[in-house]
C-alpha cells in the first residue's frame, strides 16, 4: 500500500475531480447539491476544493449519481459500486435464458431435418416455461 498521506491525497483529488465531473455531467453544482441533500453549498463548495468529505455525505453524493460514476470515488482501493438487481431485472434475464434454451434445443432437434412428435412435445413444454415467466413479466408491468 502507498504511503498514508499519498494514500490521502490520492483520495482527496479523486474527490475533487468526480465532483467536477458530477458538475458538468449531471449539473451537480453545490447549489443542486444543497437543494438534493440538506448540506450546505458552502460545504459542498469546501469538499470541490478539497476538504476531505465524510463518509455520511459521500453517501448521500452517492445516491444521486449511477453507480459507474460513483465507483470513481473508491478506484484507490481497487472497488466499484454495483446495486442488486430487481426481480424484475432477474425475471427478464431469466426470460432470456429460456428463450435462449428454447432457440438452442429447436436447433437441435431440426438439426437432422425432422421435428418429429417427441421433439415437439419437448418444445411445447419449453415454449410453456417460457410463457409462464412472460405472463408474470407482463402482469408485474400491468
Amino acid at each position: 500500500m502507498s504511503h498514508p498521506d499519498k494514500f490521502e491525497q490520492d483520495v482527496v483529488e479523486r474527490q475533487m475531480s468526480a465532483l467536477r465531473l458530477g458538475k458538468n455531467k449531471y449539473g451537480l453544482s453545490p447549489d443542486k447539491l444543497e437543494a438534493e441533500t440538506d448540506i450546505s453549498s458552502h460545504t459542498w463548495k469546501s469538499y470541490f476544493k478539497g476538504t476531505k468529505m465524510p463518509s455520511t455525505n459521500l453517501m448521500r453524493y452517492l445516491e444521486l449519481v449511477p453507480d459507474e460514476f460513483g465507483s470513481r470515488f473508491f478506484k484507490p482501493i481497487g472497488r466499484i459500486i454495483t446495486t442488486p438487481k430487481s426481480s424484475e431485472d432477474a425475471r427478464l434475464e431469466e426470460l432470456l435464458s429460456k428463450c435462449a434454451g428454447y432457440t438452442h434445443d429447436h436447433i437441435e432437434r431440426a438439426s437432422d431435418g425432422i421435428i418429429c412428435h417427441v421433439d415437439k412435445a419437448a418444445l411445447a413444454d419449453r415454449a410453456h416455461d417460457i410463457s409462464i415467466i412472460a405472463t408474470k413479466i407482463g402482469k408485474d408491468a400491468a
